[in-house]
């Protein structure tokens, strides 16, 4: 009699969801809505503003990217028509860093601001903002933690890559290595500060003259390990959302 043998089937293992910034919500400024395309790509950022005054609603859109899928060139539509649209191009060095970013008029293509970024060191990096003048409105030295993993310190100068007069130092620490900042997450390109791997519940900022202010946070944090929202001793917070796909 013959018997009869089940032959197995090759399974395929299902795709590894990967996690997205869906939307943040930060208090007193206002909500950014985070869309992608069919690529996975950050396509657009739509935010609202709470205070139109100091910061103007606007969408955030991406229009290339390179071969290595770094931002290339994008644009800020702004709400109010008495703002002026602009758009922008950024370069990056041989290490695949973000190295500038011009900014131009969208209705004239006139050249208008631009940031520079160096690197001297793996722990360090120089921010510097320039009006369309070309006179510098100021420069920002980051500097990382002991391990690399997160942000130590900010100091403000007024002289491009850390020279002339420091206006200011902010120092982050307490840093809880089982919450994971979501700026990590931010596509290469995207922002002007170092990512960080964690967040951090004290924050000092110390003017060069005026006295010295403190912040303390709690964090929590989804299932995922990532932060979902970041209260001050105040009780006021920031949240944060996230998508799987």
């Amino acid at each position: 009699m013959l018997s009869c043998r089940r032959k197995d089937k090759d399974v395929t293992p299902t795709p590894e969801l990967k996690t997205y910034i869906s939307k943040q919500t930060f208090h007193n400024i206002g909500i950014y809505t985070w869309s992608y395309d069919e690529q996975n790509r950050l396509k657009n950022i739509v935010f609202v503003s709470a205070n139109e005054s100091s910061n103007k609603s606007h969408t955030y859109s991406i229009t290339a990217y390179d071969a290595q899928n770094r931002i290339l060139e994008g644009k800020f539509d702004y709400v109010d028509p008495t703002v002026k649209d602009a758009r922008f191009k950024n370069t990056f060095n041989a290490a695949g860093k973000l190295e500038r970013a011009q900014f131009y008029d969208d209705a004239t293509g006139a050249a208008e601001s631009y940031n520079t970024t160096t690197y001297p060191s793996n722990e360090q990096t120089m921010f510097n903002s320039y009006r369309a003048d070309g006179t510098l409105s100021y420069c920002d030295v980051h500097t990382l933690t002991a391990d690399m993993k997160n942000l130590a310190e900010t100091k403000r100068y007024t002289g491009p890559n850390g020279t002339g007069t420091l206006t200011s130092t902010t120092t982050y620490s307490n840093y809880n290595s089982t919450i994971k900042d979501y700026s990590p997450l931010y596509p290469v390109g995207y922002g002007s500060t170092p990512k960080r791997e964690n967040v951090h519940a004290v924050q000092v900022y110390t003017p060069t003259t005026g006295a010295a202010q403190s912040f303390t946070f709690t964090s929590e944090a989804n299932a995922d390990g990532y932060v979902t929202r970041r209260i001050n001793a105040s009780g006021t917070f920031n949240s944060y959302e996230y998508i799987k796909k």
